[in-house]
């Protein structure tokens, strides 16, 4: 079994080290020769933490060769980028004549297609038609797995044979995986929860205190559930480890780069300002346009989504949407 993974960034360089350590051959693709470069001489770090990667990973530049040498592509760029990707993919694959069945296809990216309100495996799907295609969510913080902390996540298909391959050649020591047949409703929670961590670190950031983060995180998974049901998916779902498991992982570690955005937003940054001080992709931004346009296009209330969106927007103070929200008016759990 050979892993490709695609995308050097946190999520995709973690993966690689943690699928290697349970003896997987890896290879990690990149349009960045810099990180390449780095993980060449075993000098990456992600945030202060270095990586150091065992000989089973590889890196290889050349997109070409890299798919001639997997069996499982694993997609770790960033939700705007992976139709794009996906579609030069499979160019690829039509000109060397390699065929997409002798693959299983796998998405790590949490997020939703603006234009489309795509899932990533929805996206993957239309270009793949008939392909194994699986998606991988859950509560990993990538600093803990580095550190060989056991965690747990969701392997998730409509196939079963697709499902029951994956989660069994791709569960590992420290990294257990839960099989889902959901995963529409698997993808929404992973992609929902980085908005309502935005929410939970507007709310520590304007110390609002544990009664009102609690109250935050039990109304967002409502939101979520609501959510997926318009979607078709099962709404207990998002109660699982792609939901509130991811949620409750997200919110409250000060490493989780949405979390720490809404601690910016609390005091005022801009989004520009906030993506250049993290340094990184904040998956929960578009996400929340994304929702806030479904939403409305579908006649779906979504109350803190929708003031996360204002903040976002400028359009309304992270103070003043706490008011809103406690404004709103009495009803029922």
């Amino acid at each position: 079994m050979k892993i490709l993974i695609l995308g050097a960034g946190a999520w995709g360089s973690t993966l690689a080290y943690v699928f290697s350590q349970d003896h997987k051959s890896v290879t990690i693709w990149s349009k960045s020769a810099e990180k390449l470069a780095k993980i060449d001489i075993n000098n990456f770090y992600l945030n202060t933490k270095k990586i150091t990667y065992n000989n089973l990973v590889k890196t290889n530049s050349c997109l070409d060769l890299a798919l001639k040498e997997a069996n499982i592509i694993v997609f770790c760029c960033t939700s705007e980028t992976l139709r794009k990707l996906a579609i030069q993919i499979h160019e690829l694959m039509i000109k060397n004549d390699l065929n997409i069945n002798d693959y299983y296809i796998l998405s790590a990216v949490k997020g939703l297609e603006l234009e489309t309100f795509c899932t990533m495996s929805q996206i993957l799907a239309e270009i793949f038609p008939n392909a194994k295609i699986g998606a991988l969510s859950g509560p990993n913080l990538a600093h803990e797995i580095l550190e060989n902390l056991p965690c747990a996540s969701v392997i998730a298909s409509d196939n079963d044979a697709t499902v029951q391959y994956l989660q069994h050649n791709l569960t590992s020591n420290n990294l257990r995986l839960y099989a889902n047949d959901d995963i529409i409703g698997v993808e929404l929670g992973g992609a929902y929860k980085n908005v309502i961590a935005l929410a939970s670190g507007i709310c520590d950031g304007l110390k609002l205190g544990n009664n009102a983060k609690a109250s935050l995180i039990t109304r967002g998974i409502k939101e979520m559930a609501k959510l997926a049901k318009s979607f078709g998916a099962k709404p207990q779902t998002v109660y699982g480890l792609s939901g509130l498991g991811d949620l409750v992982a997200t919110a409250f570690a000060s490493s989780s780069r949405n979390y720490s955005c809404g601690l910016y937003l609390a005091q005022n940054f801009d989004k520009e300002t906030i993506a250049q001080k993290l340094n990184a992709q904040i998956e929960g931004i578009p996400t929340t346009y994304a929702i806030m346009a479904y939403s409305s296009q579908n006649n779906i209330d979504l109350p803190i989504t929708t003031q996360v969106y204002n903040v976002l927007s400028k359009t309304q103070q992270p103070r003043e949407a706490i008011k809103v929200l406690m404004s709103r008016p009495l009803s029922k759990e």
